[in-house]
């Protein structure tokens, strides 16, 4: 991404994700609500992680969406991180 990421960025990427994934409108996406509620299971969501890390340009720990069990966390985790490669 050419831009700072925030974490409404990474918010509405993974939002529009997971209503992809999922055949879900995008404003039915909690993005509170845990990972796991989805259905996402432990396959899909590496992969997702994946998708993501090529999005950011990093590479990410492939238990991401394990850790940081929301989109919201994993939104600001990720946002705080971005920000701390910004020269």
């Amino acid at each position: 991404m050419d831009h700072a990421v925030t974490a409404v960025d990474i918010r509405q990427w993974l939002a529009a994700y997971l209503s992809s994934l999922l055949e879900i409108p995008e404003c039915d996406v909690d993005t509170s609500m845990p990972f796991e509620q989805f259905g996402l299971d432990s396959a899909a969501a590496v992969a997702m992680t994946g998708d993501l890390a090529k999005r950011l340009g990093v590479e990410l720990d492939p238990d991401l969406a394990i850790r940081h069990r929301t989109i919201d966390a994993v939104s600001v985790h990720l946002a705080e991180r971005m920000r701390d490669r910004v020269p």
